[in-house]
């Protein structure tokens, strides 16, 4: 929906249902949720977005998790990017249980400085919906996955090429520290 300079975009996705494994019977029920919205000021583009991905807190009985955002889903360069993906399918790099559910922010700037070359900036922090995950980590006690900054340059070389240049930079949270049982894992 676009209101004169400014849009905003959401989806909503709830699955659920049964499955049968031998004797065993499990009830989905997972929701994500997914919020855009930005303006654009002259030249300057703003915005910002937030998801949630639900997760499953014991791993018994029902479950609760909606599982990742998939291959398609990239705001963020390592977090969500084509050749990371920590947060979602890509790259086979998944280091967060899909049990575990994800909550996310970010905001960004992009601003063309010539017909060319466009720069953008992104920032954002995402923590695990349930720290347990599904009972994979029955002693998890943390949330936070990390936060990112990147900085992007497009320059487009004809109307059909364009080189981009991406600097990312993902500072690891407290969950993965935990869930990895490593004290040290990064250094503050």
């Amino acid at each position: 929906v676009t209101f004169g300079n400014a849009f905003v975009e959401a989806e909503f996705a709830q699955e659920f249902g049964d499955t049968v494994a031998g004797a065993t019977t499990t009830d989905y029920e997972g929701t994500a949720l997914y919020v855009h919205g930005g303006t654009k000021m002259n030249n300057l583009t703003i915005g910002g977005m937030a998801w949630y991905l639900s997760g499953d807190s014991d791993g018994t009985g029902d479950d609760e998790a909606f599982g990742q955002a998939g291959n398609d889903f990239n705001p963020l360069l390592i977090a969500t990017g084509d050749d990371y993906g920590l947060l979602n399918q890509q790259g086979g790099n998944n280091i967060f249980a899909a049990q575990a559910g994800q909550i996310a922010v970010g905001v960004y700037a992009s601003i063309p400085v010539s017909d060319k070359l466009t720069l953008t900036s992104v920032i954002g922090a995402a923590w695990a919906d349930e720290e347990k995950a599904g009972g994979v980590l029955p002693n998890q006690t943390e949330d936070e996955y990390g936060y990112e900054i990147d900085i992007k340059a497009d320059y487009k070389l004809l109307d059909n090429l364009t080189y981009s240049v991406n600097f990312g930079y993902f500072d690891i949270g407290d969950y993965v520290e935990q869930a990895v049982g490593a004290t040290n894992f990064k250094q503050d």
